[in-house]
Order: structure tokens, then sequence, then C-alpha cells
């Protein structure tokens, strides 16, 4: 219980950073979720549980230790619930019982969320989409239409008119008021959708999409400056004033009126590592979790630790007007040499290996899967020219038969994930092969997760 007393956040009030750099080991777990409610902001880190932040202290919710929880969502009454990898869903603060919507363990949840009849809607990366009622029994054709969706679910969200809107590997599954399904921006990995003053807006791989109807009119942003910054889209978040707040590989804020964007990072003061989640709470404080470096939080457009510490805004415009508050240093972007000698390497890199569970066609870690990935995918889209190989590998410990059906189910799993995203399947070879060529013949089981593998060449 001191574990979450001692202040695991990299955040900036005065009388707790002084401590803050006591606690390294502490503000490097990874965050994959955060909540916001009137004066209460949850945190959700991984293999460690939820932690609660109430007037700047952080207190351990003892019953999230019970199972591994992903994913957080507040419900109509103001109740915070988590779903959890074991297949269940429950109410932390109340102790309710669980609620299962899968009798199948290791369930990679992505996404919780609730519409006004109190049922929960529960995304997950490789089981497809959940739904199931806290209050009363779920609809039954509804929960028909959700099984029909196998894809992959990254978000769901739901509008003011309760339309819902889920994200998947291959475009935007719509669920209308009356149950309808419709389907938009098809052939696009959709990572994220939120909501500005009743225009819909959603991120994916490399790309940002607003003003989408229900009738598959939709705008891409155009602004080369975000797309030269960010990969893959893992959360978004619309501040008061209506700038979009986008977690990337990197933390930027858009301003969707003067198409002006504001790149966070090192040199002022931001040292967060791969983003995975944000979140705006009532006193415009943004808070930025991330993959590895723990909790930050910004204010007045500056981290709170570097309040005085000059920023480099990224502007297509010439533009340049007065901040008030802080101390601004304005640039009009230019590509940095050493970050395109690092994407040239990127665009020439030949070989690429992504992990698996044992056993399995999960991904070991399944961030950076998606980063190999979205990284194949970008070189496939410039070098158009370009085939590809897959080859699915399993240990060497297993039946003969059983390892080729696993390797397939790999090898496919990549597959299906760079042809959802555009990539003609013309240009991909798979092949598997099962527990022959391992890369190391060990007794020792940790030793040997290399062997569980995909080898991707480009050729």
């Amino acid at each position: 219980m001191k574990l979450f007393y001692i202040l695991l956040l990299f955040f900036p009030f005065q009388n707790l950073y002084s401590q803050a750099k006591k606690y390294d080991k502490i503000k490097s777990y990874p965050i994959i979720d955060i909540n916001i409610d009137s004066n209460r902001t949850y945190v959700c880190l991984k293999k460690i549980g939820i932690a609660k932040l109430v007037n700047n202290k952080v207190f351990e919710l003892n019953s999230t230790k019970r199972s591994k929880y992903y994913k957080t969502a507040i419900d109509n009454k103001g109740q915070l619930w988590a779903a959890s990898n074991k297949g269940f869903i429950n109410n932390i603060e109340n102790l309710s019982p669980q609620i299962y919507f899968s009798n199948t363990p290791g369930i990679y949840v992505t996404h919780l969320t609730f519409d006004k009849q109190g049922n929960a809607w529960i995304a997950s990366s490789n089981k497809g989409l959940f739904i199931v009622g806290t209050e009363k029994k779920t609809d039954t054709l509804l929960l028909k239409l959700a099984r029909s969706l196998d894809k992959e679910i990254y978000s769901i969200h739901i509008d003011s008119k309760q339309n819902k809107w889920v994200a998947t590997s291959n475009g935007i599954v719509l669920f209308d008021r009356h149950n309808n399904i419709s389907y938009i921006l098809k052939g696009n990995v959709v990572t994220v959708i939120n909501e500005y003053k009743g225009s819909i807006w959603a991120g994916g791989v490399n790309k940002l999409w607003r003003d989408i109807s229900i009738y598959d009119d939709y705008e891409e942003v155009d602004n080369y400056s975000i797309y030269n910054i960010i990969n893959r889209i893992n959360d978004m978040v619309f501040d008061s004033k209506g700038n979009l707040w986008i977690a990337s590989n990197s933390v930027i804020k858009y301003n969707q009126f003067t198409n002006d964007v504001v790149l966070y990072n090192k040199s002022n003061g931001y040292r967060g590592y791969y983003a995975t989640s944000i979140s705006v709470g009532t006193d415009s404080i943004v808070w930025i979790g991330t993959a590895g470096s723990g909790l930050f939080a910004i204010k007045n457009d500056a981290p709170y630790y570097k309040n005085n510490k000059k920023y480099i805004e990224i502007r297509q415009s010439k533009k340049i007007k007065k901040k008030k508050d802080i101390s601004v240093s304005k640039v009009i972007y230019k590509p940095n040499k050493k970050i395109e000698k690092k994407k040239n390497n990127l665009i020439n890199k030949k070989k690429f290996k992504i992990f698996f569970e044992s056993a399995s066609s999960n991904f070991l870690n399944e961030t950076y899967a998606r980063n190999q990935i979205d990284t194949l995918f970008q070189i496939l889209k410039i070098k158009s020219n370009k085939i590809i190989e897959i080859h699915g590998y399993t240990d060497y410990f297993g039946a003969r038969d059983l390892m080729l059906i696993i390797s397939k189910k790999r090898a496919k799993k990549i597959e299906d994930i760079l042809c959802n995203a555009g990539i003609s399947k013309n240009r991909i070879k798979t092949k598997w092969f099962g527990k022959k060529k391992p890369i190391i013949i060990d007794s020792n089981p940790s030793n040997r997760k290399k062997n569980i593998r995909v080898e991707i060449f480009i050729k």
C-alpha cells in the first residue's frame, strides 16, 4: 500500500515535485488509461492496478489487484468501472460483483464505455466487440450484431444522439439509434474517435479525419506538420477551446480553427515517451499517460514543472501572434536532418521481427508490434514496387501439426492487418514453418521466447 502513497507521477504541484526525483522506478510504470470525473482523476497502470488522485494525493484502489485491468469508464451514475483481460467488468468503487462479458480469458481490452441504457460496450483487439448490461439484460438483436464484428476493435464513441461509432482495423462500424449498421471509411485503420460540438473526428495510422457523417461523408485534415510528426494515433481529446490534443509517438496540440500545430517534446520540457492516453480535466489540465515514462500534466500550454521554459510552436503560417503568460519561441516547420536520417534508415529497413505469446496469435507486446507494423506500412506506401514475405514460426516444443497451425495464424494476422490498412494482397507472400528454424535451442522457456515470432522480409 505504501507504494501508491509515494508519488509515482511526474507532474507539477510544487510541494510534490521536489520529491519526484526520488521515485524514478515508480514513475516509469506504463500507463494504459486515464479517466477524469469532476475532481477525481483515475490512472490505470499496466500490471499494477488503478490509482485515484484526489486533492493531489495518490491512492490505490485495493480491489484492482484482483485482475489485470486494461480500461476504465465512468457510468451514467458517476461510478467507476474497469474491464479485465479475464472477460469481466466490475464497479471498482462499490465493489460490485463481477459481470462477465466473455468466458474466454486473454482478452486485450482496448476501450470501455457506457450508453444511456446502462449497457457496457467493450472493445478488444483480438476478440471483437462485446456488449453487456449492468442494470438489465441487453437487447438480443444488439448482442447478435456485436458478435458479428470479429475485427480488431480499437475504440468506441457514443455521440450526443446515441449513435455508436466503432473504430476497427477496417474503418468505422456505425450502430445508429435503431441499431442499424453502416460502414464508414472502409479500408482504413481507424484507432480512435471523438466529437466536438456534434462534429465527429477520427484518427488512424498517420491519418486524421473530421466532420464525418453517417452517410460516409468526411474530410481529411490537410496539415503536413501533423503527418510529419505522428505515426499511429493512440488517443485524442478536445479541450474547452476546441483544440485537439493527440497522443502518439509524440504529443501535439492542433488548433482546428487556425490549422496551427504545437509539438511537445524535450525542447520544451516534456520528457514523455510514446503517449498512450490523454485526457482533459475540468480545470483545463491535460493529463498524458505514457508507455514507460509515467504520467505528465500540461497547463497553460506548458508542462507544469517547466512553466518558464521556452517551447517550439510548429506553424504552417509565417504570421506570428503574441502569447500571454508564457515565453514562446515560434518557428516554421523545417525537417530536422537527424530525424530525416532516422526516417531514411527506417525506409531502408529490410527485415522486421514481431513476437507473440506462447501457443497464441496474440502479440507479446502490443505497442511494439503496432509500431513495427506501422513502420512497415509506411515503407510499403512509399515504395509501392516492393513486395514482402511474412514467415510464421513457433517454439520447437509441441506437436508438429499444431505448431504449423499456430504459425499460420500468426503470419496471417500480420497479413490481414496490412491488407485491411490498404496494402494489396498481391504484394504479400505468407509462409509458415511451425517449429522449424528456431533462433535459440535452450531448456529455459524464457530464453526460447525469441522463437515465438513472425519475420517479415522486404524484397
